[in-house]
């Protein structure tokens, strides 16, 4: 694949400039300025905004963090590779760029029918530590478990398998939706923030959103459950998840209880619950979110564009 970190700084140099892309390849978070009232901010693409987004996974610089980020679609861009064209030009310093040498190296082919992608890459993987393999295979699953793929197959010359240097042959590899991982926030350097997924997967959606209180050990990401908003009860009724908030939770309409939303929402989702319902908040709204009713878990999470 292209994500490795032996794939990173080749193309920083090139392509500064493109359509749809600003001189300085600045990434814009949807997450808009919002009226002092009321936040407009979101961290996730709606099930409704899913057609309108393509969503990819970046190993941060310290390679301890994978961050999906979602790509809103622009003219032009219709496909898996127009998308990684336009991402390998970010001028984002904290993810992994994609190498534009070696992609025209590759080609995509979607196969709807079957829920099956084939890459093909016609040279062999640069080699690779243990570690920096099951990194690799992170961010692969991490950019492909949000749609409806459940396996990737590799093709080199015409033929089943990519060669890795150190591992020998990969042939496929299945896409797991169903990770069982908490969400976090996480921080770039220039103080964007973002939802990312822990390194660990937890045994049940209870013990996942305990370990969101805390930071997670040996990583960048920060909690996003605070004092001020205790959870007493957690109950599952099929597939929507019953979160009941203590009598002492403090839930505002501000920007740091829209992250704890979502990143609730979004654990649920990798836990395989589609709705959840929130007890005894506070407050009926944050942001746009009725907490009154049942909640759909979103689409994807860091809904993001390319200023023109």
């Amino acid at each position: 694949m292209l994500i490795t970190p032996q794939l990173i700084e080749q193309i920083r140099s090139q392509n500064s400039a493109d359509a749809n892309i600003s001189s300085d390849g600045k990434l814009v978070q949807t997450e808009a300025d919002a009226a002092k009232s009321e936040p407009a901010n979101t961290f996730v693409v709606s099930q409704n905004q899913k057609d309108d987004y393509i969503t990819f996974a970046f190993l941060d610089e310290s390679k301890s963090v994978v961050v999906p980020v979602s790509l809103e679609k622009s003219t032009g861009m219709t496909n898996l590779e127009d998308a990684l064209h336009a991402y390998s030009r970010l001028g984002v310093d904290q993810f992994t760029s994609f190498d534009t040498a070696y992609l025209d190296k590759v080609k995509f082919k979607e196969q709807k029918n079957n829920k099956k992608l084939k890459i093909q890459v016609d040279e062999k993987i640069p080699e690779l530590s243990v570690e920096d393999f099951e990194r690799l295979k992170n961010v692969i699953n991490e950019t492909f478990k949000w749609g409806s793929y459940d396996s990737v197959l590799f093709i080199s010359n015409d033929k089943s398998g990519v060669e890795f240097e150190t591992f020998g042959m990969l042939a496929d590899m299945a896409i797991m939706h169903q990770t069982q991982k908490c969400y976090y926030l996480y921080e770039s350097s220039d103080g964007r923030r973002f939802l990312a997924p822990s390194s660990e997967s937890y045994e049940s959606v209870q013990e996942a959103i305990k370990m969101m209180k805390n930071e997670e050990s040996g990583t960048h990401l920060k909690p996003i459950l605070s004092d001020d908003t205790p959870i007493e009860d957690i109950q599952k009724n099929g597939k929507e998840l019953i979160i009941q908030f203590s009598s002492s939770a403090n839930i505002e309409n501000k920007p740091e209880d829209v992250l704890m939303v979502e990143g609730l929402l979004l654990t649920a989702k990798d836990f395989g619950f589609t709705k959840v319902k929130f007890k005894n908040a506070s407050i009926t709204k944050v942001g746009a979110y009725d907490l009154s009713k049942s909640v759909q878990v979103p689409y994807a999470p860091n809904p993001m564009t390319i200023e023109n």
